[in-house]
This record gives C-alpha cells, structure tokens and sequence, in this order.
C-alpha cells in the first residue's frame, strides 16, 4: 500500500454566526426568549429594554389584514398571561402549614415532618419507617411513636394522604364519611380489603358471593368507590400548575379580528445611542472587547426584530387561511402545511419551521400550538379535500357521543366516515384513534352493572 497526497477543490456551505445566532432566536419558545434576552441585557452594556409598544393587526369579514403601531400604548389587561395564575402550594408546605396549627409535641412533630418529606407525587408513604430517620440520629424510636405521627398526618386534608397502598388511601376516605354512608360502610371497607382485584378484573359474581351482597350494593359500592381520589397528592403536584405563555393573542371585536403579540414574549431591545456614540469616538480596533460587544448587540437586535416580524407573519396567514376554525373549531379547519406558508412568504420551510415550534397562540377557542393549524389533506368521494385534524375531530365526536355500554369499534368509525364521503383506510382510522389517546373499544366498555 502507498500514500499519496492529492489535492482536491469542493465547495461548502456553512452559516454564518451571525445566521446562527438568528435561527436559534426564531425557534426558541418564549420562556427561554425571555431568559435569553434578559441575560444579554445584565451583561451588554450596549442594550437596553425599550418601551413597550401596542402593535396590532386587524382584519374584518371580506377584507385583507392591515396592521396600526401605538407608542406606549398599554396592552389590554385581559390579555395579560400573568393575571389570574392561580399560586401553587406543593403537598408538603400545604401539611407542614397545618401540623404547624395543630401543635404537636416537638418530638412529634419532627416524626411528622420526615413522614411528610418522604411522601411522593401521589401522596403516599413507599419506606419503611426505619429509613425515614436521617444518618445523624441515633436516638431509637418506636413502633408506636410512628404509628401515632403517621396518623396525625393522615388526618390532615386531603383525605387519604399519607397511605402506604391504595387499600389504605381508599380506607382513610371512607373511614372520614363513615356516618353518612350507614349499610354501605361495611360492605366497603370489605371490598377495599379483600375485593380490589376482583373488581378490576371485572369478576362482579365472585364478588357478590365472596362479600355476601347483592347486586345492586355491589354497584352502590362501585360508585361510591369511583368518586374517591386514589392520588390525594397528584392536586399539590407541580405538574398541575405548569402555564402556557402565549406568543400572540387572537380575538374578534365588532366583526374584526386582531391579532396582539404578547409583548411579555417578546420584549423590546435596543442600542444605547450614547454609549454606541462613545464608542465611536473612541475609535477602538475591530478586536476590541467593546466592539465586538458592540456588534453582538447589533446582530441580536435585528434577530430580535426578525423574529417578531416573522412569527407576527405566520400568525397573519393563519388566521386568513384557518379562518373557519376560529369561528367553528377542530371540524372546519382547513388542510395547510409549512410549505404554504414559506411559498407565501418567500422564506424557506426551515425558517417557518422554526417560527413555529415551541410557540402558541391564544384564541377565542382556547390556546393552541401554531403546530395545530398544519394538516395535511385528505380526498373525499366527491371529488373535495379535508385537513386530516377535521377527521379526527371527527372521530372524537363519535367516540363522545358514543354510549358507553356499546362504543364504537374502529370499522363502524370508518362506516361512518365513509357516509360522509371521507376517503380513509380503517387502519388509518386506528391510528387516528391511538394519536388522540383513546383506548380500543374493548377497553372503552363499561359493564352494565357499574
């Protein structure tokens, strides 16, 4: 084998910083547009936040959007993402606050708090007690001792918190009602002991000879037992109190529709002129440390301003295109992809892709990822098109109506979206079904017994 050295000319394309700065700008969500923008403002002194401005873009029924600018005017209150969020208390600062009120001895009370920190998402208790005490206490404590700190704990609201099973969960909730429920008490203290799995198996005769009742106690205890929380912790959860910030809002007045950014996603940033004209009398070499901070100033103000023109754009055609589904929901919307979008507005599918992930708008139906809108088309027998979003809009609205002693198999969904005149394979329809997270009609039945 010999080595040679050959020489060889290619071509390459790579983007520039200043590009890449500019497409990761676009496709961050508005959380960490917000923490990005405020970082560069703590450490260039070249930026500062400008004011805010009300920028708007109407459109009435039969005519072309048009925008109005308005310096400092202030944003309408309602459209305010941070008003009216509720502040979230989590599960152990919530029974903390209430020991606290119940004055238990300190002894006791110390228990109580290694129960309460050891308890997870859901509420209960997984460890032993002997794992609960940290490695720098010696001191032994009883049986008795925790038993007595983990009941003072169950007692706290929510009910049921503090279990260390499902059995027990259920049992400190039913024990809590007890003298509103008179005959059923005991029969379901029963079946929370020795009938759970028999239950969830469906085994209803069994359970009726295994307990000693009748049929129509077992359903009373069904439905009793359906109306308790077999997660008392999961309403303290962090994950309940997660908020979409909206990049834009939409919402129709007299016959009009606006289209606001959410100036708390997109704040306003600017050069400081004096400092840009201090530095310019300086003169200082295109090395120097304020220059370059100079120019990094300048490339994140125009990738700001792209940013917000671009986004404001998208949301402009569709609200033209989806028109339909801002008046009537999911079943009138209309097929659209990104490549509608960038052929429109003479940009490429990449930058539209970018200017639509992670972003959300808040509309007269809700609030809804710009992602939502995009559909690609299905034919109809009569020779038209519809989004497939339309189709599974479609496909829950019969699975809601359904009733729940006989749900719909996937085939009869497709008969019936073949009666109006929708084009679509069954196996389609099965995966429609699974992409809304609905379960088969087999696991949708409900006996008639319960």
């Amino acid at each position: 084998m010999t080595l040679t050295l050959q020489h060889r000319l290619q071509t390459q394309q790579q983007l520039s910083p200043r590009l890449q700065q500019s497409n990761q700008i676009l496709q961050l969500a508005a959380p960490a547009f917000q923490h990005l923008i405020r970082s560069h403002l703590d450490q260039n002194p070249f930026l500062h936040e400008a004011e805010e401005e009300t920028e708007e873009i109407h459109i009435q029924e039969g005519e072309r959007f048009h925008s109005e600018s308005y310096p400092s005017a202030p944003i309408r209150e309602d459209l305010d993402p941070l008003l009216n969020i509720e502040q979230s208390e989590d599960l152990q600062a919530h029974l903390l606050k209430l020991l606290a009120t119940a004055r238990p001895d300190a002894r006791q009370y110390s228990l109580c708090i290694f129960i309460v920190d050891a308890l997870d998402e859901n509420g209960y208790i997984r460890k032993p007690f002997t794992e609960l005490l940290p490695d720098y206490i010696d001191e032994p404590v009883s049986a008795t001792e925790w038993e007595e700190a983990l009941k003072r704990v169950q007692s706290i609201a929510p009910t049921g918190v503090a279990a260390r099973d499902l059995a027990e969960c259920l049992r400190l909730q039913v024990n809590s009602n007890a003298d509103a429920l008179t005959s059923l008490y005991t029969p379901l203290l029963r079946l929370i002991d020795s009938g759970l799995e028999l239950l969830a198996e469906g085994h209803y005769e069994l359970l009726q000879k295994q307990l000693q009742i009748d049929e129509s106690t077992l359903k009373a205890c069904c439905t009793y037992l359906r109306q308790l929380d077999p997660k008392p912790g999961r309403q303290f959860s962090a994950t309940n109190h997660q908020h979409l910030v909206p990049d834009v809002f939409i919402y129709k007045q007299n016959n009009e529709w606006h289209i606001v950014p959410n100036f708390y996603a997109f704040p306003k940033i600017k050069i400081n002129k004096n400092y840009e004209q201090l530095l310019k009398d300086s003169k200082p070499s295109k090395d120097h440390p304020l220059h370059q901070e100079w120019q990094q100033a300048q490339w994140l103000v125009e990738s700001v301003e792209k940013r917000h023109h671009t986004v404001c754009e998208v949301t402009r055609i569709i609200l033209e295109r989806q028109r339909l589904f801002f008046d009537y929901g999911d079943e009138a919307i209309r097929p659209l992809l990104i490549s509608d979008i960038a052929a429109e507005l003479n940009l490429h599918e990449s930058t539209i892709s970018r200017a639509t992930s992670n972003k959300y708008m808040s509309t007269p139906n809700g609030v809804f990822s710009f992602r939502h809108f995009f559909s690609r088309d299905l034919s109809m027998s009569f020779g038209g098109s519809c989004s497939t979003r339309m189709v599974k809009a479609k496909i829950k609205q019969y699975i809601d109506e359904e009733p729940s002693h006989a749900p719909l198999s996937d085939v009869q969904l497709h008969q019936r979206l073949t009666r109006e005149e929708i084009n679509i394979a069954k196996r389609t329809v099965t995966k429609y079904r699974q992409q809304l997270a609905i379960p088969s009609s087999r696991e949708r039945r409900q006996p008639t017994m319960l």
